[in-house]
């Protein structure tokens, strides 16, 4: 298991920092464009995918140093 995550650690980190900024892109494009957003991602669920976003990176930079 421990295996599993950290090989896959650096990809799951990527999608979620991808989906991060993917979301601030499309808040300032509602704002800029002024339209009505399709859906809303809350403050505490944009911290969380943050959160994670390093938490994987940091456990595979971790992996990665340690071979």
């Amino acid at each position: 298991m421990i295996n599993l995550l950290s090989s896959s650690s650096g990809k799951i980190s990527s999608l979620i920092f991808i989906i991060f900024v993917c979301n601030i892109f499309y808040g300032k494009a509602v704002i800029y464009f002024s339209l009505t957003p399709l859906f809303v991602v809350s403050d505490i669920n944009e911290f969380l995918m943050l959160f994670f976003a390093c938490i994987f990176f940091v456990i595979f930079t971790f992996s990665q140093e340690s071979s």
